[in-house]
């Protein structure tokens, strides 16, 4: 067996984490021998499981007292678990965590749509559609066939998004939720003038997702859709 002799110091969890953190406090770490163990094969759903780092380079399993420890970024993105690290309160989290609001602050976000306009705001005015007020959210308005839509980067760290949709529509209107990357549509609903409707959805740890509009011809310049009170977690 292929095996590596190391000396390491690792906080005390169960799965070693592929994260760069600051200094730990020195009575939180133990220094141990443990190996990195190349003879090791991994299989996720009976296929080979070679995780890397993102310039390429092998991720390996830790050997230690007869256990193995496994790198649990590499395997929560593989078996679609949201995955964060907070360096300040040196916490993994897996899967759902606290909802934190949608803001192009907070999240890198592009907007597509050509004709038709996308954008986010707090402008209350914006916001109102359908009798409703939001706090913030997406806009979408169009005069023309279009299919407009944000792209938000999540890089991997949410498992859920929840929003609320209505409209102000002379024809109906289909909103999408959708990976950029695999292309799984999470979610898909159509929705049309008055309508109002709270959508949560499983994203599993997507790297990047787009909330899409896909419009028919609109008569009146000023329809719309507003996206509000978009969150995740």
């Amino acid at each position: 067996m292929k095996i590596k002799r190391i000396i390491i110091g690792i906080t005390l969890i169960a799965l070693a984490a592929s994260f760069t953190a600051g200094a730990f406090a020195s009575d939180m770490v133990k220094e141990i021998t443990a190996h990195i163990n190349y003879g090791l094969t991994m299989k996720l759903n009976n296929a080979d499981f070679n995780p890397s780092e993102n310039d390429g380079a092998a991720i390996r399993p830790i050997t230690y007292n007869g256990r193995t420890y496994l790198p649990v970024r590499a395997l929560s993105e593989a078996l679609g678990i949201a995955v964060d690290y907070d360096g300040a309160t040196e916490t993994v989290y897996l899967g759902d965590k606290e909802w934190t609001h949608y803001s192009t602050e907070t999240f890198k976000t592009s907007f597509e749509g050509g004709t038709t306009k996308t954008s986010f705001t707090t402008d209350s005015a914006l916001l109102f559609a359908s009798g409703k007020t939001f706090k913030s959210g997406l806009v979408m308005q169009t005069d023309m066939v279009g299919s407009p839509g944000a792209k938000i980067a999540l890089n991997n760290k949410y498992q859920t998004i929840r929003l609320e949709v209505t409209a102000e529509l002379d024809s109906p209107a289909t909103i999408t939720i959708i990976n950029t990357d695999s292309k799984t549509v999470y979610k898909s609903i159509d929705i049309r003038n008055g309508e109002s409707a709270v959508i949560e959805a499983d994203i599993a740890g997507a790297a990047e997702i787009k909330i899409g509009g896909d419009f028919g011809y609109l008569n009146n310049p000023s329809g719309k859709i507003v996206i509000g009170d978009i969150q995740f977690k």
